[in-house]
């Protein structure tokens, strides 16, 4: 079993979406296009709220009722923007495909092909930045690797998203050992 599942971001996305459009696609790494929807959400909601509740008397009603539609209109595209993004990353189907970059990742280690590791393990951590296992991984190949202000970079991931403890002696072990740069 991985470490980190995938389906405890994926809530949590769909929560924060629910409340601030948006925000739960840039978690799931839709950068652009969730910035933009929580810019526009923001920005229309405020205009109809202003010109609906706050100051009505200065604020044309076409105008406020315009943005609370609008406002209303990117909520509702912002959660079928969500539900189209999580049908597209099946929590099952990616923890399968980087078991795959894992494994990979594991036999160009072992093959001594370091930068073939390093290729499948910065494509495994780019879907999912959030796995203990794959920033272990990570740090043990830049160590490997004497990249060593990297390595210390992961290690310390490492340590943040370690929570039940499984591997903490080694990477305070490997922190110890790895020299200051």
């Amino acid at each position: 079993m991985r470490d980190g599942p995938m389906h405890i971001r994926h809530g949590a996305a769909l929560a924060a979406n629910l409340l601030a459009p948006g925000v739960g696609l840039i978690v799931l790494r839709r950068e652009r296009l969730g910035l933009a929807l929580a810019a526009m959400f923001v920005l229309t909601s405020q205009v109809g709220l202003w010109g609906l509740l706050v100051i009505p008397d200065d604020v044309p009603p076409a105008l406020a009722a315009g943005a609370a539609t609008a406002a209303g209109v990117v909520w509702v595209a912002a959660q079928v923007g969500m539900l189209v993004r999580l049908r597209r990353v099946v929590p099952g189907e990616v923890e399968e495909q980087l078991q795959v970059l894992t494994d990979a990742a594991a036999t160009a280690i072992a093959q001594q092909r370091y930068a073939d590791a390093c290729d499948l393990l910065q494509t495994a951590l780019a879907v999912d930045d959030e796995d203990m296992g794959l920033w272990v991984g990570w740090a043990r190949l830049m160590t490997l690797m004497g990249r060593f202000p990297v390595a210390r970079q992961a290690w310390e991931r490492v340590l943040h998203l370690d929570h039940q403890y499984v591997h903490r002696k080694e990477a305070i072990q490997a922190l110890e050992r790895l020299p200051r740069m």
